[in-house]
């Protein structure tokens, strides 16, 4: 009998993890309740929240020792409402995803940027207007992007969209960080003149262009970014575009210091 228990424990053992709590299959669970807590108001929050956030900005100043970043900020967010908006590869379109995003990140973008300007531009038809110009009232952005939820039409103006922020960012003073973030599908462009004229005038004026691709990549976007020290991205789903698009809250590294 003495046999059979000392058998059967060694067999409870081999279940059990190094350290003798739980068995060994218990350990490669996700117990992601034990990331939940609760609120004075009885909420549910999750703890992974503000980590994912911490985590999230210091992956990108890791590699960075000692950086300076812009505490004032002026940005025109450029939205293409043309008919490559229509698609539905990101659920359940992309430019419902697209506003959602948007949203999202005009209410974290104050939050991290309490200082700075934030103003939204579309292009459609070949043509570009300002549906909102640069303000710190993230209220009358948010009522902007809401409305954009449209059908998409016509092509895409790079230039004509590039044309109108440059008009507004060049006469701010260079101790604010001028920037341009472009959340672009088509994979064209319909210009009324030469392109790259336009981005001359955007590096001379250190105005920082960024990219957000909902399709492929193309050229055009990629030399953009490049010549004004942007960033270029192209997105899989809606997961990974919100995570793009919300990196963009980190200032960006304007020069290393000495």
């Amino acid at each position: 009998y003495a046999e059979m228990v000392e058998a059967e424990n060694k067999d409870t053992d081999d279940f059990e993890g190094e350290d003798g709590r739980g068995y060994a299959w218990e350990q490669n669970v996700d117990r992601s309740w034990e990331a939940l807590e609760e609120d004075a108001s009885g909420l549910l929050l999750s703890r992974e929240s503000q980590a994912a956030k911490r985590a999230r900005i210091s992956d990108d100043t890791e590699t960075s020792a000692l950086v300076r970043r812009g505490m004032i900020r002026y940005m025109y967010v450029i939205v293409d409402l043309s008919k490559a908006m229509e698609e539905s590869d990101i659920r359940p379109t992309r430019m419902t995803a697209t506003v959602e995003v948007l949203m999202d990140f005009i209410r974290a973008f104050y939050e991290d940027n309490p200082l700075s300007n934030l103003g939204i531009l579309y292009s459609k038809a070949g043509t570009a207007k300002t549906i909102t110009y640069l303000s710190g009232s993230p209220k009358i952005h948010l009522k902007a992007a809401a409305s954009m939820k449209t059908t998409g039409e016509g092509d895409f103006s790079l230039q004509n969209a590039l044309e109108l922020a440059y008009t507004s960012l060049a006469s701010i003073p260079q101790y604010g960080s001028r920037e341009i973030l472009v959340i672009q599908a088509s994979l064209s462009t319909c210009d009324p003149g030469d392109i790259f004229e336009t981005i001359d005038k955007l590096a001379k004026e250190k105005i920082r262009c960024s990219f957000v691709g909902l399709a492929a990549e193309t050229h055009i976007c990629k030399y953009t970014a490049s010549k004004t020290n942007g960033k270029y991205s192209v997105v899989r789903d809606k997961t990974h575009l919100r995570n793009v698009v919300l990196s963009h809250i980190i200032p960006p590294v304007e020069a290393t210091a000495q």
